[in-house]
């Protein structure tokens, strides 16, 4: 008979627990939906994710925060949009955790040539556009970091790879003139990076990311040409 006055307490603390955390999660899944409302005014969108965050981070109790955020994601989720399930993502994770979710399964698809340049740039481009109408520049910093602190890891070969996939051939070419102009730069290193373009590149392409590189150049290293 001792103990059942404890067990009553355990079990009212239990139970305020649950009654707390459902009331969290309840509170996510309204402002999940007023999301789903408002998508595409991108101030009501931005004060949304304020809210949300301002609630979540009012509750007390761990438990009560992931109810919160368990609730706001998977009324988003749900939906089947991937808008909106990137959008979760950007506003529910800390920018370490977005860049993590985020970063490696595109390297890993790119060095499989399972990601075209189309849909990465529109990928990183709906990312970026979320990151920032949330609110969350940070998240956009941590991911540009991440992803270029994972490719720098490869290879060149592996990098080239990743690089031809990921950007256009204009767009690589002016990015590696621009290398090529630095103080520092290792002419020997961005000459291997030139001639592996050129076993991944057709001629076409090739051919484009050459008269970017070329004409990016600065007058002063204007005989540096892609033809040694």
């Amino acid at each position: 008979m001792r103990r059942l006055p404890a067990l009553i307490l355990s079990l009212m603390a239990t139970l305020t627990l649950l009654t707390a955390c459902g009331d969290a999660e309840q509170r996510g899944r309204a402002l999940a939906q007023e999301m789903i409302e408002v998508w595409g005014d991108t101030a009501a969108m931005h004060a949304n994710a304020a809210r949300f965050i301002a609630m979540r981070d009012s509750l007390t109790l761990p438990w009560q925060r992931k109810a919160a955020n368990r609730g706001y994601a998977t009324l988003l989720i749900g939906t089947g949009r991937d808008s909106l399930l990137q959008a979760a993502h950007a506003i529910v994770l800390s920018p370490t955790e977005f860049a993590q979710l985020k970063c490696q399964p595109m390297v890993d698809l790119l060095m499989r040539k399972q990601f075209d340049t189309d849909s990465v740039t529109d990928y990183l481009a709906l990312m970026h556009w979320l990151c920032y109408t949330v609110g969350h520049d940070r998240h956009v910093q941590v991911l540009d970091s991440t992803l270029d602190a994972q490719v720098n890891e490869l290879s060149i070969g592996e990098q080239m790879n990743v690089y031809s996939q990921a950007t256009w051939p204009a767009d690589l070419g002016a990015a590696l003139a621009q290398d090529a102009q630095q103080p520092d730069a290792d002419m020997a290193e961005i000459q291997a990076r030139i001639n592996i373009l050129r076993g991944i590149y057709n001629e076409e392409e090739f051919a484009t990311f050459e008269q970017a590189y070329n004409a990016a150049l600065s007058p002063k290293n204007e005989t540096e040409t892609t033809t040694k």
